[in-house]
């Protein structure tokens, strides 16, 4: 095969002109190609049509994951193959009997890739972007997850960040397309190392890649972009705030869990800390509220007010996360509080749970047919980690047993036949907790029940295995901070999550 792409003419697309119309190219011809090129048209008509639109943030002509596919897809292998091989990962899940041919396909696809990346290693430098092979690359490495949920894709990442920094930044200045395409290309970086960073302890190298975007039109630093991206929105900017964030909570828990020399750590803490607080301010000057759109999505189902609303939410999962594992910033914020007792801890509903509200009540904004929700997954996990409510913990001698659904079930015989109203409550148990519902507790509830929704619906409309893994994951930490006297602060939810070993790309 080499490096030769595996068409001989150009399929026939559905959705070409318009990602939410299925129209037909009329100037194309079908193509001939062994092994079925109805199952083959099938696939790429699917990855337009179904695919696509769930993998971006928004879809239209000016989505570049849309463009650079229909661009490349007849004149590379890695790109032909790539999105044959995400379609037929999207798909399996639903239909088991894919799942064989997926795996394969995905093999052919990193094959491919393999083979276009070893032809491009005998040069130091590239005068240009391999854009066919960076797209599969990323098509790849974004989705092998959706065949196995714990598969997060780093030899991928490795491989594109390799040929990122061979690109001779001086060779493509002459050319606009050339600089829109690497800039395009290192924000989807961005927004990959950040789904990485919430689940693995992946350390990069450590330079600002928000910094290392240029040359590019956009102004490096800047709370928006001006080119809007299908992964990281309107900021980049924010994307690469939440990936310091929750890099830096996963290192203190790490010191936490695993301390070693006393002297050592006790230093490297405190740096943290202050770590900690100057994000903390660099995330509260970020504002949003006066910011304006730049450029439309040429998405109906999702404008540019959607995006903003997700780049807020991020802004305050990433605030959220640092009070939560840095519970000295919350200590700081309300030292001025008279109902604060001087070194007291800081009950949850003074601060955090109030924050993961906020989120919650902000998500409830974007509607869930937006496109936005391929980018929301995080966002929902985070606002989970800051709902517990302080209640006391099962006592040893309930009776009560729990089933998967979380559903309770009474261990005493009820007696059946005809009973009177107050008889048949009577004989309804429950775990022990207090006798009075608060405010705080119904809007608790409320917004973990709206979470669940959101994420039943995810798992509907996106790729379900990276979701079902989420699901568990919240629902875990909910039950670890339910048994616990102190909720959320507790336990932290990092560690839940490397004890159940619950993790994906949740993007």
């Amino acid at each position: 095969m080499g490096s030769q792409p595996m068409v001989t003419g150009p399929i026939r697309l559905r959705w070409l002109n318009s990602p939410r119309k299925q129209q037909r190219n009329h100037a194309a011809s079908p193509v001939h190609i062994r092994d079925g090129p109805e199952a083959v048209e099938a696939l790429m008509n699917n990855w337009f049509g179904q695919v696509c639109p769930a993998w971006s943030a928004f879809d239209s002509p000016l989505n570049l994951n849309r463009k650079i596919a229909l661009e490349m897809m007849h004149s590379s292998a890695a790109v032909f193959n790539a999105l044959q091989s995400m379609s037929a990962s999207f798909l399996s899940p639903r239909l088991p009997q894919l799942e064989k041919p997926a795996l394969q396909m995905l093999k052919k696809a990193a094959l491919s890739i393999t083979e276009e990346a070893n032809n491009l290693r005998t040069k130091d430098i590239l005068d240009s972007v391999p854009t066919g092979l960076l797209f599969s690359l990323f098509c790849l490495g974004t989705s092998v997850c959706w065949l196995e949920a714990g598969r997060l894709g780093l030899p991928f990442l490795k491989e594109a960040k390799g040929l990122l920094s061979r690109v001779s930044s001086r060779a493509i200045l002459a050319s606009d397309d050339q600089i829109e395409t690497l800039a395009f290309f290192r924000k989807s970086l961005v927004y990959w190392e950040m789904l990485l960073s919430f689940v693995d302890d992946y350390e990069p190298r450590q330079e600002d890649p928000v910094r290392q975007l240029g040359p590019c039109r956009d102004t490096p630093g800047t709370t928006t972009d001006q080119f809007l991206h299908p992964w990281t929105g309107i900021s980049t900017l924010m994307s690469h705030l939440f990936t310091l964030s929750i890099r830096l909570c996963r290192s203190h828990r790490r010191r936490v869990s695993r301390p070693k020399g006393t002297e050592i750590a006790i230093e490297a803490a405190m740096e943290e800390a202050q770590e900690a607080q100057n994000l903390e301010q660099r995330l509260l000057d970020t504002d949003f509220s006066a910011v304006l759109p730049t450029n439309s999505t040429g998405d109906e189902k999702t404008p540019w007010m959607h995006l903003a609303y997700v780049a807020e939410a991020y802004q305050l999962a990433s605030l959220l996360q640092l009070y939560l594992t840095f519970p000295h910033l919350v200590t700081l914020r309300l030292q001025l509080d008279p109902d604060i007792e001087a070194n007291s801890k800081i009950p949850c509903d003074k601060w955090t749970i109030p924050v993961a509200l906020r989120l919650t009540k902000l998500l409830e904004q974007i509607p869930p047919e937006s496109g936005s929700r391929v980018i929301q997954p995080l966002l929902y996990i985070c606002a989970s980690t800051g709902l517990c409510f302080n209640v006391s913990p099962l006592s040893p001698n309930s009776s009560t047993c729990q089933t998967e659904a979380n559903v309770t079930c009474d261990t005493l015989p009820i007696t059946l036949g005809v009973q009177g109203i107050l008889d048949y409550i009577g004989q309804m148990q429950v775990a022990e907790g207090g006798d009075t519902m608060s405010q705080m507790a119904v809007e608790i509830g409320t917004a973990r029940n709206f979470i669940l929704r959101r994420l039943d619906t995810l798992e509907c409309t996106l790729q379900p295995r990276p979701i079902a893994v989420a699901k568990l994951l919240v629902k875990a930490i909910w039950a670890a901070y339910d048994d616990e006297q102190e909720g959320c602060g507790s336990r932290h939810w990092l560690d839940i999550m490397e004890a159940h070993s619950l993790r994906s790309l949740f993007g």
